[in-house]
């Protein structure tokens, strides 16, 4: 990807676009999803007395340090199927 700096304003496109790299899906797949401004296509949320990340730690007697466990519970829903997009890649 890269940036395009139109020399006038006819010929800019008002669609912008990001990358991000997913190692567990094949490298000829690829995704596109909508700005999650515009519309609203995925939910989420979080147990009402857990909003957060929840953090535990210990004191170790079998390594000279602390363990630490972080924790999250939430849940998420697909509210729209429209705005996502997945090219299987070829064979």
């Amino acid at each position: 990807m890269a940036e395009i700096s139109p020399a006038a304003t006819a010929d800019a496109q008002p669609i912008k676009l990001g990358a991000a790299v997913e190692q567990r899906i094949s490298e000829k797949q690829w995704f596109l999803a909508n700005d999650p401004a515009a519309v609203d296509s995925l939910a989420y949320v979080h147990l009402q007395l857990e909003p957060g990340p929840q953090i535990e730690h210990r004191i170790s007697f079998d390594v000279d340090g602390i363990e630490f466990k972080v924790r999250i519970d939430f849940c998420c829903a697909f509210l729209d199927f429209r705005p996502w997009f997945k090219n299987p890649g070829a064979d």
